[in-house]
């Protein structure tokens, strides 16, 4: 169940999917690994309060554009490239508000998206600690 609010295509990056989350780069004690983040993300953004949670979370880092700059700065400008470069993050909400991220990749646009990647002052508290938002991007050729 993925609803048209959360997808948009910016400067040819699609995000394709949300789920999951983490902050600025180190990992947050005691949060597991990419893959179950993900696994609990999806599970999450199936139930009303995930749902609801998601739709808040977007809104905060849209009106800071803070994955929008992150992704303009990782744009692969590979001249002749014929496929897609997929990247998934996963956004670890504290209690108190604040984003941590784990990746599924060393990819080089991965790495980028980590290092450029500035979270906004603010985002909503989530419904319990070490709450997880994921996101897949897809940079197109």
């Amino acid at each position: 169940m993925q609803s048209p609010k959360l997808r948009s295509t910016r400067l040819g990056l699609v995000i394709i999917a949300i789920a999951c989350g983490w902050h600025h780069r180190a990992l947050v004690a005691g949060s597991p690994g990419y893959a179950a983040a993900k696994k609990e993300a999806l599970r999450l953004i199936h139930t009303d309060a995930g749902y609801d949670y998601a739709m808040k979370f977007m809104a905060a880092l849209d009106k800071e554009q803070a994955t929008r700059r992150a992704m303009r700065a990782c744009m692969p400008g590979i001249p002749g490239r014929k496929k897609d470069i997929r990247c998934g993050v996963v956004f670890v909400v504290s209690a108190e508000g604040r984003i941590g991220m784990l990746r599924d990749s060393d990819h080089p646009v991965a790495l980028c998206f980590a290092r450029s990647f500035r979270p906004p002052r603010y985002v909503p508290p989530p419904p319990r600690d070490h709450w997880p938002i994921s996101w897949e991007f897809v940079f197109g050729p």
